[in-house]
């Protein structure tokens, strides 16, 4: 049987890799140049308000663009 001391322990490392998810979809947000102001506003809104949900549908609208490359990680 699992302890509450571990389920917490799980539970702090998923929410921090969902807010590490969220930091780089902000980064990458900010850093997109194809976006308006206003765009990039409801984005990072989004990234900000609902991390998990934001994040991914970033990254999933970003890899569906044409001809765009990863901002966050150069290479």
């Amino acid at each position: 049987m699992i302890g509450v001391s571990t389920l917490m322990v799980w539970v702090g490392l998923v929410w921090v890799g969902v807010m590490i998810l969220a930091i780089a979809a902000i980064i990458s947000v900010a850093r997109s140049a194809g976006l308006s102001s206003t765009a990039k506003a409801l984005w990072i809104a989004l990234a900000v308000v609902v991390p998990l949900f934001g994040a991914v549908a970033w990254f999933i609208y970003r890899a569906t663009e044409a001809g765009t490359s990863d901002p966050v990680i150069p290479g």
